[in-house]
């Protein structure tokens, strides 16, 4: 073929080239995305941070760890074309900087890096809205990269017109191929102020103070299609609800952690509870997730331990899980509910006492 038409590439290279063809004049007719937002466990690390710790999660030059040091070292890169960061997620903020501070040596980037971070128990949509104000910037300058399917349906439907990449959990090495095959941040040229722009943006960003709008949540855990399915802890299996009554920190209450003795002790004695709750929806089974302990004595029913995993907070499952505990107390022939809270670092929550008559109104 060169010989016969001077063809400068095989014909097997054809999609190739025309995919190359394509990105090269795109950007003459569209303006590139300013922004990646980026989910941190299981995205920008492997793990999750507030069960393993700062030492616990993968990063590095160790597999799996570095396949997720070549996503910060692709970060880094767009970064210094001008291409702003930002963290997105939800996580304990005093934990993150920890993170970022302990395992610096392993890390491709630093929180200097990223313009503005949002990491707090918001809602991500919230999140991004917030930051959106801050840079004055449309929603269609952003992309958001986060491993938990159900927080990329959430920014889909509540925010349209952010680009979602949904990170391959199971793949980590495939993040970097999927995000640069596309073409978000493919720019004609890119100038000094492009550069320069992010202290710009870090000075606006820190300059502003917004209040947090709320995001109505209603219709879209309905159309998550949400089950809950209740079983005792020793079906979970047993060794699963140690496992999260050790390693649950986020959401627990009381953090104690019980021994698969004691669990038992709890689902066998009169009036005790010992219920693990296993959550699914219509992109899978998130697995055993949840755990209450509780025992009636009199008219009134003690919760030991309530917990519930990171991963699912903000989807209506620790009230279900609680409406359960509440039920079985009633059967008990209590009419009192008393929770026990014992604050930690991890969990900067207030106490909470609940009568349990205005509950069974509920259940009724």
């Amino acid at each position: 073929m060169f010989l016969a038409s001077r063809l400068p590439i095989s014909s097997t290279s054809f999609g190739a080239y025309a995919g190359g063809l394509v990105r090269s004049f795109s950007p003459l007719l569209r303006a590139p995305r300013k922004v990646l937002c980026t989910d941190l466990d299981n995205t920008l690390w492997g793990g999750v941070l507030g069960e393993e710790g700062p030492e616990g999660i993968a990063t590095g030059t160790a597999f799996p760890g570095n396949c997720y040091l070549e996503y910060q070292r692709y970060l880094k890169q767009l970064s210094s074309r001008g291409i702003l960061l930002a963290i997105v997620s939800k996580n304990n903020d005093a934990d993150v900087r920890e993170a970022f501070q302990v395992r610096a040596a392993d890390l491709g980037l630093t929180l200097d890096t990223f313009v503005a971070t949002k990491i707090s128990w918001n809602e991500k949509a919230t999140s991004i809205r917030e930051l959106a104000e801050e840079l004055s910037l449309g929603l269609d300058s952003f992309v958001f990269v986060d491993d938990n399917p159900v927080e990329c349906e959430a920014i889909r439907q509540q925010l349209p017109e952010v680009a979602v990449v949904a990170a391959p959990i199971d793949e980590p090495w495939r993040l970097v191929e999927l995000l640069s095959a596309q073409p978000f941040f493919d720019a004609a040229v890119v100038t000094d102020d492009d550069i320069n722009r992010l202290n710009e943006y870090k000075a606006q960003a820190q300059r502003a103070e917004l209040a947090n709008s709320a995001s109505n949540r209603d219709e879209f855990l309905a159309s998550l299609e949400i089950v809950c399915t209740f079983l005792s802890a020793l079906e979970a299996p047993l060794a699963r609800s140690v496992q999260l009554l050790a390693k649950t920190n986020q959401f627990n209450l009381t953090t104690r952690r019980h021994s698969a003795a004691e669990v038992e002790e709890f689902a066998s004695v009169a009036g005790g509870q010992a219920i693990a709750v296993r959550v699914r929806d219509r992109f899978g089974d998130a697995g055993v997730v949840g755990l209450a302990l509780a025992r009636t004595q009199g008219d009134t029913c003690s919760i030991d331990s309530l917990l519930l995993s990171c991963r699912v907070i903000g989807r209506g499952i620790e009230t279900a899980l609680l409406a359960y505990l509440g039920q079985n107390a009633i059967r008990a022939g209590a009419t009192r509910l008393v929770g026990e809270f014992i604050p930690t670092k991890k969990t900067p929550l207030a106490p909470t006492s609940i009568s349990i008559t205005a509950l069974s109104k509920t259940l009724r």
